[in-house]
């Protein structure tokens, strides 16, 4: 619900055409423009923000569902997730497609599934949920 909250009905600092940004459908291609931003935080918040978003999504994947268990799944619903988003978005005044996005969100539920795995808190849960069944 956060991600949808977050990408499909944002807050609007401002409105109107002259802050509409362009679809954008060549990789790459807007990551490289806010790299080149004059402006720290501009990339900061927009590419950072973009991982940061579907981590949580890696993590949940695999606690939540026992066929998704390895990173080809969880990543492949990350990028199915944020497509939808992403052509949602498409239709929506003020809101862009951006393929730049599909990829950090993907690279952001690798992250996070590669947190869970690393962390070994998946275990834990499934121990603790067994535990429950037990008792």
């Amino acid at each position: 619900m956060g991600i949808i909250g977050l990408t499909i009905f944002p807050l609007e600092i401002a409105f109107g055409p002259e802050y509409d940004s362009p679809n954008n459908f060549v990789p790459f291609a807007s990551i490289n423009e806010l790299l080149n931003h004059f402006y720290y935080m501009v990339p900061l918040r927009n590419i950072l923000g973009n991982i940061i978003l579907f981590i949580p999504l890696g993590c949940i994947l695999v606690l939540k569902f026992k066929r998704i268990n390895n990173l080809s799944s969880v990543v492949l619903v990350g990028v199915l997730s944020s497509m939808l988003i992403e052509f949602i978005q498409l239709l929506l005044p003020n809101r862009a497609f951006d393929v730049d996005d599909i990829i950090l969100n993907a690279i952001g539920s690798m992250i996070g599934f590669l947190i869970l795995k690393a962390s070994k808190l998946e275990k834990i849960v499934v121990f603790s949920s067994v535990q429950k069944q037990i008792n």
